[in-house]
């Protein structure tokens, strides 16, 4: 953890993730040799609201193979009591570099690294709306629904997502 200031209710953490490529060519894996991704997240407790960011980046060691690309986040949620959680996301994809494994001119967003032949410069944004539910003390039940605001959206139409939270 970079920084964790409780009062100010601030924390700023950061990381690597290291990806080995592996997986069968013919299912869109095992491209390049190995991707590093580092990343930057931070978050706000504003009393009611909670504001959440994150800023990260795909960079392929092999850069002919898989698409490099830089990622975006910002998660709000605001306490309505102590049960219902509104919260609203923005999340955005910019490619920075293309790949050289699929002649195309789309990428797989946030769920695969096609390794594109003409993605370069492009960006994709989505918005979500969604909340979250306490159902136990300490466990929470939430659902968002997304989106492209873009009208570029590569492979991404919609989704939806679930989660379960629990605390201890």
């Amino acid at each position: 953890m970079l920084v964790n200031d409780p009062d100010a209710g601030f924390v700023l953490t950061g990381g690597l993730v290291c990806e080995i490529d592996a997986g069968e060519k013919e299912v869109f894996q095992g491209n390049g040799d190995f991707t590093l991704r580092p990343f930057l997240s931070a978050g706000y407790d504003l009393g009611p609201w909670n504001v959440l960011g994150a800023l990260g980046f795909d960079l392929p060691l092999d850069s002919d193979a898989n698409t490099s690309r830089a990622d975006l986040h910002v998660h709000v949620d605001y306490e309505v009591n102590k049960t219902f959680y509104p919260l609203a996301e923005l999340n955005g994809i910019t490619y920075l570099a293309d790949g050289d494994n699929l002649g195309v001119d789309f990428e797989g967003g946030d769920f695969f690294n096609l390794g594109s032949t003409d993605v370069s410069g492009n960006t994709v944004v989505t918005g979500a709306l969604g909340a979250r539910v306490r159902v136990l003390d300490q466990h929470f039940l939430g659902f968002a629904y997304e989106a492209p605001l873009t009208t570029r959206e590569d492979l991404f139409d919609w989704r939806a997502t679930v989660d379960f939270l629990f605390f201890f």
